[in-house]
């Protein structure tokens, strides 16, 4: 596990994934694919008004609201820079939480 320097965390197994779990606005710039029931697919602009929106929804009902993204690796990383892992993701979903009372 690493730490972005924008808050991020990112989780790899070293060989075949990596993991990452931020907020939406820094994870959704960096997804070029999104998990669909057929599998990754491009993700598109309508795709993107469409998760932000859900956010929304999550965050209005008080929900810290989390996004995680994954990519597919064939190797161990060169580099654990953010710049290396962080590319190329696909968008998986959102998770919203609910703080303790």
């Amino acid at each position: 596990m690493y730490r972005s320097t924008d808050k991020s965390c990112c989780f790899t197994d070293l060989l075949s994934n990596l993991y990452g779990i931020a907020n939406l606005n820094d994870r959704i710039r960096r997804c070029t694919q999104m998990l669909g029931p057929a599998g990754p697919r491009p993700i598109t602009e309508g795709d993107r008004r469409r998760i932000l929106g859900a956010n929304g929804d999550l965050a209005a009902k008080a929900l810290r609201v989390l996004a995680v993204a994954q990519r597919k690796q064939s190797a161990a990383p060169k580099s654990f820079e953010p710049q290396e892992l962080e590319r190329e993701l696909t968008f998986v979903g959102l998770i919203g939480m609910m703080d303790p009372p």
